[in-house]
């Protein structure tokens, strides 16, 4: 299997969960839950780069997935999401309350779709995106229902068949835009692939995207309006669960025994974004790979282009130009 119930969220993650500098984030998955059954079922969460999006999308995808429930059951258990487990049992039992997230583990099929995943050197252009990732899901669809002929079917119409429901987790929706083969007649046709495999479609349960850069840098709205869209920093309902506190930080240094670096060089290097209700975030990739390395360096800027902090300040966004052009002595980016 690919994308559909392929185990693969739940083996990076576990990866991921069981290295020293990992800090549990797993209350993400009430909230997104909640938040999916009582306002909005679809959800898209823009971050910087390296703050931790993709280990969200696979722990949301390895907590639901019917496939792992009885290892992500024992490994949810032990973290903050697990305290929520007797509780929210007992209140099923007497309720079935659909917005009670816990009785929810391990019983749904899902689609994780890295997009970044489809990328790869074969994929030279639109056209060969498309058609691998069709061609994923098709086998898939096909292992999961070997009775639905899918030659002349869409995607969506073989999902509409089954009458089973899917929870989607797609990690950097916005990748393929990055893509030098995208021309601007490709990316419409992209959004509208999204629409049509996404909106008012009776299969979604729920869907979670992440990506760079908001929505609306690559739409005027209308292809992908039914995502409620939050960035990681500035909306109160998701910043807790991305980005490192100080305090975070203080506990797990204490926690893991970790001497150096200390935490005034940590801040020092790499508390360099404020929350909106005025906490100051650290860069989760750089201080784990610090506490690895055991010395603090330029770790973030060497994972990827800086083209959306070149946007974010083009676009002037919270009066950033005036201040990196001040620090950088005028010069215009």
């Amino acid at each position: 299997m690919y994308i559909i119930n392929s185990g693969a969220a739940f083996d990076l993650f576990y990866e991921e969960k069981n290295k020293k500098a990992y800090v549990d984030k797993s209350m993400l998955i009430e909230t997104v839950f909640r938040y999916a059954m009582e306002v909005r079922k679809y959800i898209c969460v823009t971050r910087p780069r390296r703050f931790g999006k993709t280990l969200a999308a696979n722990m949301i995808a390895a907590f639901f997935d019917e496939t792992t429930a009885e290892k992500s059951r024992l490994l949810f258990e032990g973290m903050e999401i697990g305290k929520l487990k007797p509780q929210q049992e007992k209140e099923w039992l007497e309720s079935q309350d659909a917005t009670l997230c816990w009785p929810q583990q391990g019983k749904h099929k899902v689609i994780r779709i890295n997009m970044i995943e489809i990328i790869d050197d074969e994929v030279k252009s639109y056209k060969d995106f498309r058609n691998k990732l069709n061609r994923q899901m098709k086998e898939d669809l096909h292992i999961m229902y070997p009775s639905i002929s899918l030659k002349n079917l869409s995607i969506s119409e073989v999902l509409e068949q089954t009458g089973d429901r899917f929870v989607f987790v797609v990690d950097e929706w916005d990748a393929v835009f990055e893509a030098g083969f995208m021309r601007e007649e490709d990316k419409q046709a992209y959004l509208l692939f999204l629409k049509n495999l996404l909106k008012d479609r009776r299969y979604v349960y729920f869907a979670y995207m992440t990506g760079i850069l908001p929505i609306a840098k690559y739409t005027s709205g209308s292809p992908l309006n039914m995502f409620h869209e939050f960035s990681s920093f500035m909306d109160s309902t998701f910043y807790p669960y991305f980005g490192l506190s100080e305090k975070e930080i203080a506990s797990l240094l204490q926690r893991k025994g970790f001497l150096k670096p200390t935490l005034p060089e940590l801040s020092a290097w790499y508390d360099g974004y404020v929350r909106k209700d005025g906490l100051h975030v650290f860069n989760p990739a750089s201080v784990a790979r610090a506490l690895g390395e055991g010395v603090c360096d330029d770790y973030w800027t060497g994972t990827g282009p800086m083209n959306e902090v070149k946007d974010i300040i083009q676009r002037n966004v919270l009066d950033l130009r005036e201040d990196v052009l001040r620090m950088a002595g005028g010069e215009a980016l």
